[in-house]
């Protein structure tokens, strides 16, 4: 496993719940796809200079967990859920705002996409697609 995360719990805010909500049924699910909130990176990946150029283009984070798979090598087993680890995000309300949202609002994140393209970051690696399941172990 090259990059994995947490899973999160009910309570948990954020676009990928429907995706990477705990799951009870299994320890960890492969997939393409994990969101870069609380991840864990295999340490070699760090010197992996095509993530390198991921990690310079990057201004918000936004777009980087799209590039985990193809840093990865598209291996169907390289990407986890885990399933046996639970995280919590909280919500994000006029009382909690984000603190990133304070800085640049969630509408120019989208912009980020330039900082990739710059690098010469394939756009599929980074673009938007709809995340996969390819196998998972049972709990």
């Amino acid at each position: 496993i090259h990059f994995a995360c947490p899973s999160f719990d009910a309570g948990s805010d954020g676009v990928w719940r429907y995706f990477d909500g705990h799951d009870p049924r299994y320890k960890l699910r492969y997939t393409d796809f994990v969101e870069c909130t609380a991840p864990v990176l295999k340490a070699s990946v760090l010197r992996e200079p095509l993530f390198d150029r991921c990690l310079r283009a990057v201004k918000t984070g936004c777009f980087l967990d799209f590039c985990f798979f193809p840093v990865a090598g598209s291996r169907r087993d390289a990407i986890a859920i885990l399933d046996a680890v639970q995280c919590h995000h909280p919500p994000r309300a006029a009382d909690t705002p984000s603190e990133m949202r304070e800085l640049k609002p969630w509408e120019d994140h989208k912009d980020d996409s330039v900082f990739f393209l710059e690098a010469g970051i394939p756009q599929e690696w980074f673009w938007y697609r709809k995340p996969r399941v390819f196998s998972a172990i049972p709990a």
